[in-house]
């Protein structure tokens, strides 16, 4: 009787440590999967913010000029990716984290020194290469989101 005693009680707790380290794994399972799930969404939210506020500047086929219409929306640019950045880049690696919170300051210097300044040149074709290279700058950023 005391050796099914020992052998039932001995079962018992092997079945308790398997059903533990199963609920441990489901656990970690799910853990995984909405970190996961946060990181896709946050790109979505990214993205989203992105095209939004580029939806405010003038129309990227035609010539962009120094107007206050422009100048607002480039302000306004840096100002919602700013923190569009900053929410996204919370969910990225260390290592892409600095990838692409240098690629933003990259675009925001952009944003502030060479984008006016040839705007305000009056040379059409100065104007649209900065344009060509902002819009490019953008779409770096968009990249990162697209990598989740």
């Amino acid at each position: 009787m005391d050796r099914w005693l020992t052998f039932f009680s001995g079962s018992v707790a092997g079945g308790v440590v398997v059903w533990l380290a199963m609920k441990l794994f489901e656990h970690r399972l799910a853990k995984d999967l909405s970190a996961s799930d946060r990181k896709a969404n946050a790109a979505i939210e990214f993205r989203t913010k992105i095209n939004g506020v580029m939806a405010t500047l003038p129309d990227q086929s035609k010539r962009w000029h120094s107007n206050n219409q422009t100048i607002r929306a480039i302000a306004n640019f840096i100002q919602i990716t700013d923190l569009a950045v900053n929410n996204f880049a919370t969910f990225l690696s260390q290592s892409t984290r600095g990838r692409f919170t240098q690629k933003w300051e990259e675009t925001k210097e952009h944003c502030n020194g060479e984008l006016p300044r040839a705007l305000n040149s009056g040379d059409q074709e100065r104007a649209n290469t900065a344009k060509i290279v902002f819009i490019k700058h953008v779409h770096d950023l968009l990249s990162f989101a697209d990598e989740t």
